[in-house]
């Protein structure tokens, strides 16, 4: 019996080993294509899938750099260049692949299971590079183009492969910066982004990074008065400063909010009834005076009403933002004809926030 499951392994190994496996599990073309709808909202979000992996590579300084480029019939390219550890080339041969990590399953950090990188670029482009060095190391470089595996193109050196190279291509505004170690990713042949306007865009993903790593750029002081951060973030060359949507850190662009609630919640993990985590809920209430003096103009810019109002639930996890919900599961809306109905964001809504 034994050697029978032996032999029946073996025939497995066998058939394996001369056929692609990939290929006959997963259509390349159908699934690149489909994994380009993985739920990401916009721009930002993708952007901010880097910047998770760069805190995670202990990087101090990331620099988001957003240029239109005129050879290339006006396609933009973003660059997210970070100064972390960098990546040897066993590491950066699994980064490109969706699911590829050292990292799998780890919980220290933001991301869990390898997609971000892979999944954050084709969400916003159809081509991908990754250059990246650990100090003393050789600098790295490897590359997905979806259109290569589309057309079914000979690949270039450095498809999905470490090769060596000898510069970093970084657009001339950051190349005063020295680059011992880190990664930079650019995304290229950007069909997907929020804007085709640069300065539209640069605005819109330093607001968003503002808000959503704010716990890691507020600026504290140490032990003897000066004043530092934990991780600093740039956009096109600008400090991206952090934004409080709850109002109330003094630390933040705009505070002043009144505290209305904090409390704890022990939340048992799923799968480890034993176990529990711990979830606090914070409210605050915005002062009604703002409400009478700001113009409509100065509401948007605080975010408090407009297009860029935090008008749901901050959801918080490892000091980073993940996801602003909806009120919409909140009860006691009514209808006409007295239907109680899910909750719907009203204007006062914009004056407490949780």
């Amino acid at each position: 019996m034994s050697n029978e499951l032996l032999t029946t392994d073996a025939e497995v190994r066998l058939v394996n080993a001369k056929a692609d496996v990939f290929a006959r599990l997963v259509n390349p073309t159908f699934f690149l294509e489909a994994t380009r709808e993985s739920g990401y909202k916009g721009t930002g979000e993708a952007v901010a899938e880097l910047v998770d992996n760069s805190i995670q590579a202990k990087a101090s300084d990331i620099h988001v750099f957003v240029e239109e480029q005129d050879d290339f019939d006006k396609d933009i390219w973003v660059y997210v260049l970070d100064n972390g550890i960098g990546m040897d080339a066993a590491t950066l041969s699994v980064a490109p692949q969706f699911g590829g990590s050292t990292r799998f399953g780890n919980r220290e950090g933001m991301g869990r299971f390898g997609m971000g990188l892979p999944n954050a670029s084709v969400s916003q482009c159809r081509r991908f590079e990754v250059y990246s060095k650990k100090p003393g190391g050789e600098l790295l470089y490897c590359y997905l183009d979806l259109d290569e595996v589309q057309q079914g193109k000979e690949p270039e050196n450095g498809f999905m492969t470490p090769r060596a190279v000898r510069a970093i291509p970084l657009p001339t505004e950051l190349s005063h910066l020295a680059f011992d170690n880190g990664t930079l990713v650019i995304w290229k042949k950007s069909d997907r982004l929020d804007s085709k306007n640069v300065d539209a865009l640069r605005k819109r993903l330093a607001g968003f990074l503002g808000q959503a790593f704010r716990n890691y750029i507020y600026v504290d002081k140490d032990e003897i008065g000066n004043e530092r951060a934990a991780r600093r973030i740039f956009v096109n060359g600008q400090a991206v400063r952090a934004f409080d949507p709850l109002f109330l850190d003094p630390r933040a662009e705009y505070s002043g909010a009144e505290e209305k609630g904090s409390d704890t919640f022990p939340i048992p993990i799923p799968g480890q009834p034993d176990k529990f985590s711990d979830v606090t809920v914070r409210f605050s209430l915005l002062p009604i005076e703002w409400k009478k003096q700001l113009t409509g103009k100065e509401k948007s810019i605080r975010r408090i009403t407009g297009k860029t109002a935090s008008k749901g639930f901050c959801i918080v996890r490892s000091g980073r933002e993940v996801a602003v919900t909806d009120r919409y599961f909140i009860k006691g809306t009514t209808s006409k004809d007295g239907e109680e109905l899910e909750g719907r964001i009203m204007t006062d809504d914009a004056w407490w926030r949780c």
